[in-house]
């Protein structure tokens, strides 16, 4: 290289990076000089539905996820988690995604009630660099069956008493998760 001609169309990659310039003279003198940067990618996850502690009656839920990037980084695929309560996988929704981003939508038919954690994953690379990045837990409660209400008193036409009079009603309720009876 001539000196005084800069050098065009070099690719540092992600992360930090440290390029080094050396140069001599006639009298084959070396000098040089150094300059550290860093290029900014980054891969994001953004969970839009359900929203967190979504709490509903129907057992098919879609969830939506986005994904963007940052810098040259380019999404690779993604992944959609739902787990049990206690944190075991239930299942996994795999997709090859590209560009630099990304909207997708899933539907999952819950098969029983109850609280559901759920998640996603999303790869992207920029040459070299993979990355990768995790949103925050949120969780759902399917809740699909109805309660069952039985009153056990009065059992019949109160024949007496008057407005204002206190009268007494008991019942039983059958329910796997009991929020309030009123």
């Amino acid at each position: 290289v001539v000196a005084g001609i800069n050098f065009t169309g070099l690719l540092s990659g992600g992360g930090s990076s440290t390029w080094t310039t050396y140069c001599n003279d006639t009298a084959n003198v070396v000098l040089y000089d150094s300059v550290t940067f860093f290029v900014d990618l980054d891969v994001e996850t953004h969970l839009k539905a359900p929203i967190n502690d979504t709490n509903t009656t129907n057992a098919l839920i879609q969830f939506e996820v986005n994904a963007s990037t940052v810098g040259s980084a380019r999404l690779r695929n993604q992944t959609i988690y739902i787990y049990y309560s206690n944190s075991t996988l239930l299942t996994t929704n795999y997709s090859a995604i590209s560009g630099q981003t990304s909207s997708r939508k899933f539907n999952y038919t819950f098969a029983q009630d109850g609280n559901y954690i759920w998640n996603a994953f999303t790869e992207g690379n920029s040459s070299s660099t993979y990355l990768s990045d995790w949103d925050v837990n949120r969780t759902i409660f399917i809740d699909t069956t109805s309660p069952i209400i039985n009153i056990t008193f009065p059992t019949k036409r109160i024949e007496f008493g008057k407005v204002g009079d206190v009268i007494d009603l008991n019942y039983t309720i059958i329910e796997t998760n009991p929020s309030s009876c009123y």
